[in-house]
């Protein structure tokens, strides 16, 4: 028994084996008990339990894992480095704050799901981890890491990428079978914000552009992910999914044409309607032969002699004609919606006048008298 000491003492292994009378490698069982003043009788207490400091002159092992951070499908690896003076293969590792050392490679590769059966639980969960090596005698331990496996990410599928304001997409966030989920959320990367969803959920390209605060044309970059219920009754997040981005275009015009039989001295109107949402810059006519583009009012009349030498045709002919719409981007450049339907404008010949109407008129003649 030692001497009378405060009730926290810092001893050396040194000081330790001096008062024990051992020599290395020793191992020293401690217990303590402390005493009270009863009027002139010292009453002492029952003793602790039993601590073993184990000393030796061994250096401990350093313990490097990588990755820290892995899912059930992913595999890490637990290096154990004894000191370049000591040559063993072997190692024995603590995962997981268990009392049973496991033997291993000093290196040694486990997937994440061997880890969670060697300790009998299941992701999410944190590990941690220390080794010892042999020679003669066990090593102190190494440092102390920390493994998280994290439930698997889901994967988010978007149908189509590439809308305008009035369609739908379908966004599907794909959580893996094995994981109970309680809740899917979208995260929109430029505004920031999570949203509940369904797990598979239809919307409208005009409902991500409001909760994105954007106006189109625009880019929607987004990922997923999904909440499983803590065994306390808490929420555990998953990693976030693969990164998608849904383009939303600018609605196309529609273009008619009346009439659509005129002859080269008639005149047809020619009318791209642009969304009344939309503040339209300019509108252009595409004609699909000549492939030209010419600016025009969104509501244009032209005769059929223009049409045709803007398409390098004689009549008759035929014009096939589309039509887009620009608008300006807040940096002061322009932004092109979509073709139009493609539209005809068939061109005839001006009609003759008719040989039996001139033969039909009237004629009169003039005699002397």
């Amino acid at each position: 028994m030692s001497a009378a000491s405060s009730c926290v003492e810092t001893m050396t292994g040194s000081e330790l084996l001096r008062t024990t009378e051992k020599i290395l490698p020793a191992e020293v069982k401690v217990k303590c008990f402390y005493s009270v003043k009863d009027g002139a009788l010292n009453v002492t207490s029952s003793d602790s339990e039993l601590t073993i400091i184990s000393i030796n002159n061994l250096v401990p092992p350093t313990l490097t894992v990588n990755p820290l951070v892995i899912i059930e499908t992913d595999s890490v690896t637990l290096d154990c480095q004894p000191p370049s003076s000591v040559s063993v293969t072997d190692c024995y590792f603590f995962i997981g704050g268990g009392s049973q050392a496991r033997r291993f490679n000093c290196q040694k590769r486990l997937k994440a799901e061997m880890i969670l059966s060697l300790t009998q639980r299941r992701s999410p969960a944190n590990f941690h981890v220390t080794c010892f090596y042999l020679d003669g005698h066990q090593s102190p331990n190494s440092n102390m890491l920390t493994i998280i496996i994290q439930i698997p990410p889901p994967e988010l599928i978007v149908n189509p990428q590439l809308i305008t304001e009035t369609d739908l997409v379908t966004l599907n966030c794909g959580t893996p079978s094995s994981v109970s989920v309680d809740k899917c959320f979208l995260y929109f990367i430029t505004s920031k914000i999570p949203r509940i969803i369904s797990c598979e959920q239809t919307m409208s390209g005009r409902e991500l552009l409001m909760m994105t605060f954007q106006t189109s044309p625009a880019e929607v970059e987004l990922t997923c992910y999904y909440t499983v219920k803590k065994t306390d009754g808490g929420q555990h997040q998953s990693p976030n999914s693969n990164l998608l981005t849904i383009i939303i275009q600018i609605p196309p015009p529609e273009l008619t044409v009346t009439p659509q039989l005129i002859t080269e001295t008639d005149s047809v109107t020619l009318n791209c309607r642009t969304p009344s949402f939309v503040s339209v810059d300019k509108c252009f006519l595409n004609f699909i032969t000549s492939k030209i583009t010419k600016v025009i009012s969104c509501e244009q009349t032209m005769s059929g002699r223009e049409l045709l030498i803007m398409t390098f045709q004689t009549s008759p002919a035929e014009v096939e004609l589309t039509c887009y719409y620009t608008v300006k981007n807040t940096d002061g450049g322009q932004h092109q919606s979509p073709d139009s339907n493609i539209q005809s404008v068939m061109i005839n010949k001006v009609k003759e006048l008719d040989s039996t109407t001139s033969q039909g008129v009237s004629t009169f003649s003039m005699t002397a008298s």
